[in-house]
């Protein structure tokens, strides 16, 4: 749900993958673009060859984009992962001096957890607040995280 005119479209990353959701945000301060994304994990050869062609596919599709954009979701991959740090380097700004928390498996205390769920945004935001939030169920810890657009229209 949204306060402000969102225009959805379900978007196919790669062949043998995951679904992502693409918003265009019509917000007062300036559009932007919000991507929801799950890419495959990378147990198996398969799957991870599929993971890495989403990611590409995702990185491809942000260089197009003309409005700022914010990619969240669970990602499947640690930030040290190669996969992951190769499409991480495109984003300009991460959690800015934020950090990041262990979001899974998330019953467990944060030293065993691991960073698999993020929130990135190109630019033309700053990250005003980052957190990972407590337990409520699920095998992923929720984040919270809050942006302000650094550019208006």
């Amino acid at each position: 749900f949204s306060k402000f005119h969102m225009e959805a479209s379900v978007q196919r990353l790669s062949s043998d993958g995951k679904d992502g959701l693409r918003c265009l945000i019509r917000h007062p301060a300036g559009d932007f673009v919000l991507w929801c994304v799950h890419p495959a994990p990378p147990f198996l050869p398969g799957m991870a060859r599929c993971q890495r062609a989403e990611f590409a596919e995702l990185k491809r599709r942000l260089e197009a984009e003309e409005a700022p954009a914010i990619v969240t979701g669970d990602f499947n991959s640690a930030p040290w992962a190669r996969p992951f740090g190769d499409f991480f380097f495109f984003f300009s700004v991460w959690a800015e001096g934020h950090g990041f928390g262990t979001t899974c498996p998330a019953p467990l205390p944060a030293v065993l957890r691991i960073p698999i769920d993020h929130m990135l945004h190109t630019g033309r935001f700053r990250t005003t607040s980052y957190e990972v939030l407590p337990y409520v169920g699920s095998d992923h810890r929720p984040i919270l995280a809050r942006f302000i657009p650094t550019v208006s229209k």
